[in-house]
């Protein structure tokens, strides 16, 4: 297993950053703000970042999860964790004053590529980071997806809010080391598989998305195509023939700006390329980006979504771009395709890669052939409240750790507890319910003792957690449940599961809030009185 390490150098850039120094007093017994429900999804996120000193409140019982923070800001904290290296010389940019708190880091930034202007000489010191500045950065800063599945999160234009931050921030120190700065990277520790898309209104985006969850993000890296001027709704509106998309799709030598760059293109060998099919074509930012980047001696895997028209015009248009890339035939993708269905689409290309249908469904370690007792922690957390639960336990045992993955991923809706019409009510208020799982353990019968994890959901385990106890043969292995709540307690939401599984031994369970701490978790696992012991 991996182990999950604190980052020294990131903690203490974003606590001088955020100007943090200590936590802040406890207003509510469950979170410590009084603006912060202990059910609300970012509660976690809050109370892990105030817990490892990374974000403070507002004041002493506010931490005004839905304000936000700067550009200038955000670039110093990346600056001060990469070890606030020496730069020379001034910025370009109009909005930036020589020898401010930022300055330094504005230039480093802007050097390593981690962070454009705005195309019109400003930066844009003191303006609101936005969701899609905030994912890119973050991106080029780590090679990981530390902004996915954050509610409310699009990666639009939209300000994040100091929640989101929050969650980004759990995110990025609880799932990596220590990481060094983009200059400082081997080149033989980036991943070989680049995804760039272009997305006007988000179906192209959730493919990519899609793609990297099926190759596996150890070896590809996201980045979005962004054009320097935002498509607006009006300027998608296909049905008026002056809109801005249809006047540059009717004009061959348009070129639309694009605000980012992919840093070190060079460390790809495969690059699939997403976009929407507009007017029967690529739109002329992918004409743009083909231009502006050196793909000789790269394979280039196109993909696209349209409603109806094929990708074979589109691609034939702009195979003359690259100049010594290698094309593979192309894909019209749709935005519910799921990644079983992309990797095998993948795995049918023939490249020098091994995706995974599932990788962060798959186990993290090969359990050896010893007599040992085999230990796995299954989970479900729809918005990462019980997952780090369930890393404390894998990391303490060396457990293999696989994640219940819906099929159909949860939505914000789909969790909107007040709509007694939303997916999740409904699944329920049913229980019948079994929601499909993407995904599977492998040789789930090496195991002898299985920790399952789950939210409580009004009450009870959610249903996905019925499917997958009811997908295997736990005979004779010892089940140990535990859930995540702010109040309600494990009760019936396990002995309800009991008879899902014939001749199982069911220990019984536990409730734990969000934020539980990795020794709280520790010392109960060695009080089960079972043949293993967490460290």
């Amino acid at each position: 297993m991996k182990n999950i390490k604190k980052i020294g150098a990131m903690i203490l850039a974003l606590v001088l950053a955020f100007g943090l120094a200590v936590p802040a007093l406890a207003a509510t017994d469950d979170t410590g703000f009084s603006d912060v429900d202990a059910d609300a999804w970012y509660a976690e996120a809050v109370m892990y970042c105030r817990e490892h000193g990374l974000m403070n409140g507002t004041s002493s019982t506010a931490f005004s999860p839905e304000s936000d923070l700067t550009r200038a800001m955000l670039v110093t904290v990346l600056y001060r964790s990469a070890g606030s290296p020496a730069v020379t010389g001034t910025d370009d940019f109009r909005d930036t004053e020589s020898g401010a708190w930022y300055s330094d880091a504005i230039l480093w930034a802007s050097r390593q590529n981690l962070v454009n202007g705005y195309g019109n000489g400003l930066f844009g010191t003191n303006d609101p980071i936005t969701q899609e500045q905030l994912n890119l950065i973050f991106q080029r800063y780590t090679n990981k997806q530390v902004t996915e599945n954050i509610p409310d999160f699009d990666g639009g234009s939209r300000h994040a809010t100091r929640a989101q931050v929050a969650a980004a921030l759990m995110n990025l120190t609880r799932d990596t080391q220590t990481i060094p700065a983009p200059d400082t990277i081997p080149s033989n520790s980036h991943p070989r598989v680049l995804v760039a898309y272009f997305s006007g209104t988000g179906n192209t985006r959730t493919v990519a998305e899609n793609i990297v969850t099926a190759l596996g993000s150890d070896v590809t890296v996201l980045h979005e195509i962004t054009p320097e001027q935002p498509y607006t709704a009006a300027d998608l509106d296909y049905t008026n023939s002056n809109c801005r998309s249809v006047t540059e799709q009717h004009d061959p030598n348009v070129r639309p700006a694009i605000a980012n760059s992919v840093a070190n293109m060079s460390d790809y060998d495969v690059v699939f390329l997403g976009y929407p099919i507009w007017n029967n074509d690529a739109p002329r930012i992918i004409y743009t980006f083909l231009e502006s980047e050196n793909l000789s001696g790269k394979t280039i895997v196109p993909f696209c979504t349209s409603g109806g028209s094929g990708i074979t015009n589109s691609v034939s248009n702009i195979q003359g771009l690259a100049s010594g890339a290698t094309w593979t035939a192309g894909r019209r993708c749709s935005s519910s395709d799921t990644t079983s269905t992309l990797a095998n689409w993948a795995n049918g290309l023939g490249l020098d890669f091994t995706p995974a249908s599932n990788p962060s469904s798959t186990p993290t370690t090969t359990p050896d052939a010893s007599n040992e007792t085999q230990v796995l922690v299954a989970y479900f957390s729809a918005t990462n409240t019980t997952k780090p639960l369930a890393e404390y336990i894998s990391d303490g045992l060396d457990a293999d750790l696989y994640e219940i993955v819906p099929e159909t991923p949860y939505t914000s809706a789909d969790l909107n507890y007040g709509n007694s019409s939303s997916r999740a009510t409904v699944e329920q208020n049913d229980f019948s319910a079994r929601p499909a799982i993407s995904g599977s353990v492998a040789n789930m019968e090496q195991y002898d003792i299985v920790f399952i994890g789950y939210p409580i959901w009004w009450g009870q385990a959610p249903r996905i957690v019925s499917t997958f106890l009811e997908s295997y043969d736990f005979n004779g292995k010892t089940i140990v449940p535990f859930c995540t709540s702010g109040s309600s307690g494990i009760g019936s939401s396990a002995s309800n599961l009991h008879s899902l599984t014939n001749g199982a031994n069911w220990l019984d369970g536990r409730r734990f809030s969000g934020g539980t701490s990795r020794n709280t978790m520790t010392e109960w696992v060695n009080s089960l009185g079972l043949d293993i012991t967490a460290e």
